[in-house]
């Protein structure tokens, strides 16, 4: 949790969150889809 503060600090803290949290939701989607039409 502090870290996640003092990176929102930096000048670009705040974009860089954003697309960390973007690319964990992308990622989450991805797997999804994946787990979903694999074949068995």
């Amino acid at each position: 949790d502090g870290g996640l503060k003092t990176l929102a600090t930096l000048p670009f803290g705040t974009v860089i969150l954003v697309i960390v949290g973007l690319g964990l939701i992308a990622y989450a989607l991805y797997s999804f889809v994946r787990a979903r039409y694999a074949h068995l």
